[in-house]
Parts: C-alpha cells; structure tokens; sequence
C-alpha cells in the first residue's frame, strides 16, 4: 500500500473541509465580525496548510487499489473528526480538548448529541460550523471531495465504491459520476426546499438553515437550547418530520420518483419496511396517518373498537389497520413492535399511552412518542426515558393565548410568541415593537419594571444584545421577557404605571 497516495487523497478531503470552515468565517463576517471570526478563519488556514502538504509533495497517480481507497475513506472520517476540532478549541468556552472532540465526532457522524450547556451563547459563525460537520457528515465527507474532483477517472470509482454500501448502491443504474451528482442534487435539494418551508414557517433565514442542514442530515443539532420546542410552531415541527423522514429515503429512489423512472420509492422494498406504528385511532392518529403515508412510510395501527377500526379500514386504505388491544404486550410483539423505527401511543388514556411507551423503549424502538393531558406526569415521563411527549392541551392553550392577547392589541406592541414554563407558574413572552411606548427610547436603568419580571434579550436585526442598564428598547426591536405575571398583553405593561 501506498502511503503518500493515501495521504494526498486525506489532503484533498482536509481542503474541502478549509473551505466550509472559510464559509463560517464569512457568516461570522456577515453577522458583525463576532468572537468566532478569527478562530474560524485561522481553523480554515491551518486545515488548508496540512491539507497542501500531501497535495505539493505527493504526485498524482493514475489509479488506486481497493486497499488503498479503504484507507482513504476511513482516514479521511477521521481527520475530518480531528480538525473539526479546531474551531472549537481555539474560541474556547466550554470546549475543552475531550469536548471539542465530541462535539466535532457528533457532528460528522451525525450522532446530535452534544456536551454544550448554552448552545445560544455560540456565536452565529460557529453555530454555522455546527450544522455545516453535521451536513457534511450527512452526505459523507468522501462522497463531497468526489464531487469536485471531475479528474480522478477510475479512482472516483473506487473511492465511491468504498464509501457507498452495497445496499445503497442497489437502486442506482448510473456511472459513477452520475450517482454523485444525484445524491448531491438530491441532498442539496431537500435542504433547500426545507430552509424556505422553515422560513415561510416563521423562522428567520439563519435559523431556517440551520435547522433544514441538521433535518436533511438525520442530525439533532438545534441553534437553541430547547430545541425546535423553542419555536412551539406545529408547523415547524411538521416540516423537520417531513424532511427527516425523506432524508431516511434511499436518495436514489426519491431522485427516480421525481423524475418518473419505474424504480420509485412505491415500488421499493425497502421503502415498505419504513415503518410506523400507531396505537389508538383517535382523530390525531387519524390525521398523523393521512400525513407520513404519503411519504412512503408503512403505517400500523392498532385500534380496540371494531367500529372505529373498520372506519379507519375504509378511510386509509393504504394503513395496516389491526383490531386488538393495543396494552397487550404479547399482540405488540406479534406485529414486530421491536422492528419498528418509530411507536406512537395516542389513546385516550395517559397511564395506557405511559404503560405501552416504556414498553416499546424497552424494546428498543428508536423513537418513542406519547400523548399526555396530565402535566403531572411530564416529569414521571421524562425520568424513564420518553422524551418525546406531546400534550394537545398545553400546545391548544399556548396556541389560543397567543391568539387572543395578539388580537386585543392588533394595533400595538404584539405578542409574537408565548410559551408556559414550570408547569404554567411562569410565562416567557416575544414582543415585536412597532411603535414608540413608555417603554421605548428610555435607558433600562430608569424603567421601573414590574416585580418578578426579567428582560432577557433584544434582538435588533442582526444583533442579540443581552439588556444592560444603558440598553434602550427601540422600535423595529423583538425583546423577550420573562414574568411570574400572567396576562401580559403588550410591551408596555411590563412598566409599573
């Protein structure tokens, strides 16, 4: 085996690597210079200069052996690993050496996972960095490089050879090239179909992309600490399943079926075992089915009531619709509970949606979601491993407040979004300011807030600022807060009157 042949391929990977950092240094640009400018730009320098080395002394060779395109392709996951590093350890924070080398593993794996307590304190240019490993990582950092290196003949063979699996490759009838250039339009695609769905959502440019990388790329990297529940937007959540979902799609198949080839994701038998399970149907079982049907996913539910059964039966005719007790264990077993890749419990009753959802944790079923009325048991449910629960009440009572408090102040300072805290003890509110109040234009020293109320942040276009005391809230401002008081209507009754 060839050493320096090895080693100027890792080069190459190294320099595409340089330049997604060098990208992040232009959003950290872009954003006002901020702390991670110049630890990015000198991240993207030091990885291009180790990149060039192989590069200079190394010449090029006309073919590779399989060996050697093995090697190349592990070597290149962990380099990759290794300078992803970079821009972490030089800003500092919470990133020591063995955390910054999860955060960077995470992120190119695509594992989500994350060691960071405040997420938000990142600047914009390595949030961006963030996402960007946990992109690459998505498609694979080989399976880029190859892309942008139309030269390399039979070595681009090999190499994609390596890098693919037998199974992915089983639905490509394409040179080389060719599959490359699908799986790229494909990713790059959804990505972007994802960031402006987010946008029309409500999220802002940055967030939309962030999030439609980390969604495309299977990841769970957020720009937030609660993650997409900072958004409390169901639209939102529906477009991240969306996008997740079809990226968990053979890019192959989703490429034939929209160009109309017979080998489409309907045909597909891999796409059949894209499975789902739903217990109990209910109305939002119901509609949860009519939605991820669609997306060539295999749907079972289980619903007690031979009636309601045979209805859902004739009204979705492309789900498996089985009558039983949807409690019972061994009937849970027999459907191929274990095999599932997601367990919905959606009955009426909380302690069976409880009982049934650490049964299928049990299991092993990688997605667990519950349906719960009862605040008293988010707490029970999150200490035993479901941490995915959704409450109609909570998210129907947060939805109408917003509502109605926007409404009584169409003309003034809105609530933009509302969220309830502690189990409704504490409310976190985003004002918009369109107009000049009591509480604009004056220095935050001299506002007289009310008691147990806190002024977390302004955002003023671009800019967060964390509020000081010589801070003045100005019209065009979004400012959040956060009060023990409940029915705050406008931005100006935080100030004591």
């Amino acid at each position: 085996m060839r050493v320096d042949v090895v080693l100027r391929y890792i080069g190459v990977v190294m320099l595409f690597i340089a330049m997604f950092m060098l990208l992040s240094a232009g959003i950290s640009y872009l954003s006002g210079m901020d702390s991670a400018f110049y630890p990015l730009l000198l991240s993207s320098l030091l990885t291009a200069l180790l990149g060039a080395f192989p590069l200079i002394f190394v010449g090029k060779r006309e073919q590779i052996t399989n060996k050697e395109g093995f090697c190349i392709v592990v070597g290149s996951w962990l380099v990759a690993c290794l300078v992803g590093m970079f821009p972490y350890l030089i800003w500092g924070g919470e990133f020591s050496l063995v955390n910054a080398w999860f955060e960077s593993v995470s992120g190119f794996t695509t594992t989500g996972s994350t060691i960071l307590n405040d997420i938000e304190v990142l600047p914009r240019g390595l949030q961006f960095w963030r996402m960007s490993s946990t992109w690459i990582g998505g498609m694979g950092v080989v399976m880029f490089a190859l892309l942008i290196l139309p030269s390399l003949g039979r070595n681009k063979m090999t190499l994609s050879s390596v890098e693919l699996s037998t199974l992915a490759k089983d639905n490509y009838r394409y040179r080389t090239q060719i599959i490359v250039q699908i799986l790229l339009v494909v990713y790059v695609g959804l990505t972007v179909l994802t960031t402006v769905l987010l946008k029309m959502a409500g999220m802002n440019w940055f967030d939309s992309l962030c999030h439609a990388m980390s969604a495309c790329a299977t990841s769970g990297f957020s720009t937030k600490n609660a993650s997409v529940a900072y958004f409390n937007s169901p639209m939102i959540d529906t477009i991240l399943i969306f996008a997740m979902a079809t990226a968990g799609i053979h890019f192959g198949l989703i490429y034939a079926t929209v160009t109309g080839k017979r080998n489409n994701i309907f045909r597909s038998e891999v796409t059949r075992w894209y499975l789902v399970m739903l217990l109990g149907g209910g109305r939002i079982s119901y509609y949860l089915a009519k939605m991820i049907v669609p997306m060539g996913m295999h749907v079972a539910m289980i619903e007690i009531n031979p009636k309601k059964a045979e209805s859902l039966s004739e009204s979705l005719p492309h789900v498996n619709v089985i009558l039983g007790d949807g409690t019972d264990q061994e009937l849970l077993e027999q459907e191929g509970l274990e095999s599932m890749d997601a367990f919905i419990a959606m009955c009426d009753r909380d302690e069976e949606n409880l009982m049934t959802g650490l049964f299928a944790v049990k299991q092993g079923v990688p997605k667990v979601i519950v349906k719960n009325n009862r605040l008293a048991y988010a707490d029970i449910m999150n200490g035993m491993g479901l941490d995915s629960m959704v409450s109609p009440k909570t998210i129907t009572c947060s939805t109408i407040l917003r509502y109605v408090r926007a409404l009584v102040n169409s003309d003034g300072t809105k609530v933009e979004r509302l969220y309830r805290l502690m189990n409704g003890r504490v409310e976190a509110l985003e004002f918009t300011v369109h107009e000049e109040s009591a509480a604009t234009g004056v220095p935050l020293s001299q506002l007289h807030l009310k008691k147990n109320l806190l002024l977390c942040c302004i955002t003023r276009g671009s800019k967060i600022l964390i509020p000081r005391g010589g801070d003045q809230i100005q019209v065009g401002d979004n400012v959040i807060v956060v009060t023990l008081e409940h029915g705050l209507h406008d931005l100006r009754d935080i100030v004591e009157h």
